[in-house]
């Protein structure tokens, strides 16, 4: 029989979303005019429909308000969540030139649709074969602990990580693996079997919505007054998606699928394509670019490694 998939694709402006039958478009945040939104029929839902929602707080969880919605309203075989611009390409194709290892398209058009098996019967055989489907890793020149830090607040991390070791003991040995790796699952993108997908929506808001409180305790003050904490729950969260990730990976029990993600971004720089050429994943350029660039973000933010 065939199986029921729901991949909802997060969005916050009026934009088409390609037409196939996985595909669950859903309005997140409300901050925003949805005039354009709800005539498109690929839109179906919103994060907000439902007295029991984070649509208020998208500005902190990103495209999480989507997942939540999902977590606790819909039922499915398979739950995916994807984004307006990010996809799946369900065909392993490598990228050149890529400094960040997504494969990178200026525009979305039905031929570049094509080129990456994005399509309805592509999707529900490649789905089905499957209990889970993840991003293909992306790789730095150090560790994920060390590159969070590089680029956002540590503290924020390190107050995530005494959470997770007081919940989840069991999970500290991944956790430590993990964050020691130069390999590491991004964009809180991914594919699941419903019972895989609501236990990790579990554990995962579980630790978010005490990391808030926590964060609130920390600032003295409500989150919407910090500007710095904007978007910090979804990067928070894209961390902890990973080690969720890794850890089943490691234990070698399920079927999983890595795919690569493409990018759709009409604003993709020149600056951005000259990086990918010049600092490619795994040079030495690249290697020595990100240590230089982390030496002086700890040396000016004086961070300690307090874990690892």
């Amino acid at each position: 029989m065939k199986k029921d998939i729901k991949i909802l694709i997060a969005i916050h402006k009026p934009i088409s979303l390609p037409h196939c039958q996985q595909f669950y478009g859903i309005q997140v945040g409300q901050n925003f005019n949805p005039t354009g939104l709800d005539t498109d029929s690929n839109i179906y839902y919103t994060d907000r429909e439902s007295k029991d929602n984070i649509s208020d707080k998208n500005w902190f969880y990103c495209e999480l308000t989507a997942q939540y919605y999902a977590y606790k309203h819909l039922t499915a075989d398979y739950f995916g969540c994807m984004h307006y611009r990010r996809f799946f390409s369900f065909i392993d194709i490598q990228p050149k030139h890529s400094y960040t290892g997504l494969l990178i398209e200026k525009k979305r058009t039905n031929e570049k649709l094509d080129k990456y098996k994005i399509n309805s019967s592509t999707m529900q055989s490649v789905i089905e074969q499957y209990d889970i489907i993840v991003p293909k890793p992306f790789y730095y020149s150090m560790n994920l602990y060390q590159h969070f830090g590089m680029n956002h607040n540590i503290k924020a991390l390190n107050i995530t990580l005494k959470i997770l070791y007081q919940k989840y003991p069991h999970m500290w040995k991944d956790t430590k693996t993990y964050l020691k790796q130069d390999y590491g699952y991004f964009c809180n993108m991914f594919i699941m079997k419903e019972s895989i997908f609501k236990e990790y929506s579990a554990w995962l808001f579980d630790i978010l919505f005490t990391f808030e409180k926590e964060l609130e305790k920390e600032n003295g003050q409500p989150l919407k007054d910090f500007a710095s904490n904007a978007r910090l729950g979804g990067y928070i969260a894209e961390l902890l998606c990973g080690i969720y990730i890794n850890a089943l990976i490691k234990k070698n029990k399920l079927k999983i699928l890595q795919l690569p993600i493409v990018y759709f971004d009409k604003k993709y720089s020149l600056k951005k394509k000259l990086a990918g050429i010049a600092f490619p994943v795994h040079s030495k350029r690249r290697k020595f670019l990100d240590n230089y660039i982390h030496k002086r973000i700890i040396k000016k933010r004086k961070n300690k490694n307090k874990y690892f």
